[in-house]
């Protein structure tokens, strides 16, 4: 005879590994107990827990079963405590219902924990994972390769080089932080796969982690998934990563006064951009696909997703606002003491398209050469005026054509410092009479030594010439005279307008006497553009993609006037093609890597 109090004893504390099913005798049914058991110690928690909530059941039942359905169905022997037919049946059938309202809630709590997806992470967003923290850890490396931003870094914080590596990686992790802040939502304390993707990254940066997770095989890493080690480790990177950013980048807002002030909400694109670094592209590509997989982590994105991913697109591509008619911008940006007239005219000869710029300045070069070795040799050299005019459309390229001069006239000895101060009318024209001259004086002041980039010098004067504009010009003027050994004008505007500018005063015109005109871009030239783009910040197109560009450029190159954008049409495109497959994988069912780099003709429509 079988006892239900042994049985209940049993099962209470054997129950995991089915003794209490080897006591009834019921072997198949113990060995599939200790077969669950075994899976559950090598696999999943969640096995385990729905074994041990079936054995909570099995007690239960047993503690409320009646010694007489007991006996009836364990034991072969007759009922040994007399009952009426009526009350035996009425005990059979409540324990059958009570045993079977159990077993139908942790029927529908197993199924509940098999679909639960924040336990789950698919191959693909294993592999995912993996292939972000590779990028990440590529993009350190191209950060810390960066002489512009370690230059900028260094000027900005006031920090040896020997710890600028400390600063870039507290940097990252900051933004890295600010996008999983803005996008997880931190109210399911369970296994997150955003939870997952958050380590991965941040372990491409930290040292102090000891395992490398993005190098484990598939299971192994599934099971630091399921067993909640990133969970873990996202606690604490988050308590590490700095709580404010460490290089706040304040700007003055469009139109308000200098007490009005936004700052930037991510902490190295600014900085990347001020530096004019070729790392910005690649670092924005990078943690907007970040975002991305942040966001698509649970399947699915919501509308307040969707607004924080524009949001965090926008700050990352355009952390400083441009501003037309903007007050004084300055781009110190002085060549480095290493750099050989070769390597600037590498960097000129690399740029895309601009085919008659480059063979006027490489002809300027050659002539300066000349004359600095012929003042060498003790002979005679010719009257040389340094200033140039720059005529052409927007988005053509003058601005960084004028940097690459301040740094060849650097090299050349013409300058010392070789840097560029960019200004407009409203960097010069001063808003009450008498003050435009001291205002013009304290812009060429900080130019000395360099290059003052006027563009759209036209508007200095204005349609009606006014007098605030004719005081800029004849104190520009004077100085150009009085400090022509240390200062070089660079005007720029559109072709028509600058000639009828220079023309209009004797005084420009005896001081410059070269013209650069800067053309148009091509069709086949703004493809290369894109491509270029594609190229740098990580993404990739098809030839099918690539010829709808082509009819698009085309058509746009046919229909183009004076204010055609050029190259930056070409960016506009480029970022509107890059918010549109944003759009587009927002309605996929999964992300992969290949999808998140991969552009398509649907993202240009």
């Amino acid at each position: 005879m079988k006892s239900k109090s042994v049985t209940a004893v049993l099962t209470f504390f054997f129950g995991v590994f089915g003794v209490h099913r080897f006591y009834l005798k019921q072997y198949g049914i113990g060995m599939l107990y200790i077969l669950v058991s075994l899976i559950a110690y090598f696999s999943t928690e969640e096995v385990y827990l729905i074994l041990g909530l079936i054995v909570i059941a099995d007690f239960i039942a047993f503690l409320i079963m009646s010694e007489q359905t007991f006996n009836m169905k364990y034991n072969s022997a007759p009922i040994t405590v007399p009952s009426s037919p009526e009350k035996t049946k009425k005990e059979t059938l409540e324990s059958n219902l009570q045993y079977q309202s159990i077993m139908s809630k942790v029927d529908s709590l197993s199924r509940d924990l098999k679909t639960f997806p924040e336990h789950r992470i698919s191959n693909e967003q294993m592999d995912l994972a993996k292939e972000l923290s590779r990028e990440f850890q590529s993009l350190i490396e191209k950060l810390l390769e960066d002489p512009k931003l370690i230059k900028k870094l260094s000027n900005a914080t006031k920090t040896n080089t020997h710890d600028i590596d400390f600063v870039i990686k507290v940097s990252l992790l900051y933004d890295i932080k600010t996008i999983y802040m803005l996008l997880n939502k931190r109210d399911i304390n369970n296994i997150r796969v955003a939870t997952t993707l958050f380590v991965l990254a941040c372990e491409s940066v930290l040292d102090e982690l000891e395992t490398t997770y993005r190098d484990l095989n598939n299971d192994a890493f599934f099971n630091h998934h399921r067993r909640g080690t990133f969970a873990d480790l996202e606690s604490r990177i988050i308590n590490t990563i700095a709580k404010t950013n460490p290089l706040s980048i304040s700007y003055n807002l469009e139109g308000k006064t200098p007490d009005k002030q936004a700052e930037s909400t991510f902490a190295l694109p600014a900085l990347l951009s001020l530096s004019d670094s070729e790392v910005f592209d690649p670092y924005a590509s990078i943690l907007n696909r970040f975002a991305i997989a942040i966001a698509k982590s649970d399947d699915k994105i919501t509308k307040t997703e969707e607004k924080h991913l524009k949001t965090i697109y926008n700050a990352l591509h355009h952390p400083i606002p441009e501003k037309k008619n903007s007050n004084l911008i300055m781009n110190e940006t002085e060549s480095e003491s290493t750099q050989t007239i070769e390597d600037i005219l590498k960097e000129l000869n690399s740029l895309i398209a601009l085919s008659d710029v480059k063979t006027e300045v490489n002809m300027l070069v050659n002539f300066l050469t000349i004359q600095k070795e012929r003042e060498k040799q003790g002979l005679k050299t010719a009257q040389i005026s340094y200033h140039i005019v720059f005529t052409g459309n927007p988005g053509t390229g003058k601005t960084t054509v004028a940097r690459l001069i301040a740094q060849i006239y650097k090299s050349l000895g013409i300058l010392k410092k070789g840097h560029l101060i960019e200004t407009d009318r409203s960097g010069l024209i001063a808003e009450y009479a008498g003050q435009t001259a001291i205002k013009v004086n304290e812009v060429i002041d900080k130019s000395l030594d360099g290059i003052l980039f006027i563009d759209e010098a036209y508007a200095l004067v204005g349609e009606d010439k006014d007098n605030y504009g004719q005081e800029a010009v004849a104190t520009l003027i004077k100085r150009m005279e009085d400090d022509r050994d240390r200062l070089v004008v660079i005007m720029a505007g559109y072709r028509e307008e600058m000639e009828s500018f220079i023309e209009t005063n004797p005084g420009f015109k005896s001081r410059i006497n070269r013209y650069i005109d800067f053309a148009d871009y091509t069709p086949e030239e703004m493809l290369s553009i894109f491509k270029s783009m594609c190229i740098k910040a990580q993404y990739q197109m098809d030839s099918q993609m690539e010829n709808q560009l082509l009819e698009i450029f085309s058509s746009d190159y046919s229909q183009r006037d004076k204010t055609f954008g050029n190259g930056r049409h070409v960016r506009n495109l480029f970022e509107k093609v890059l918010e549109n497959q944003a759009n587009r994988l927002s309605k996929q069912i999964q992300i992969t890597k290949e999808s998140l780099v991969q552009l398509t003709v649907e993202d240009l429509e």
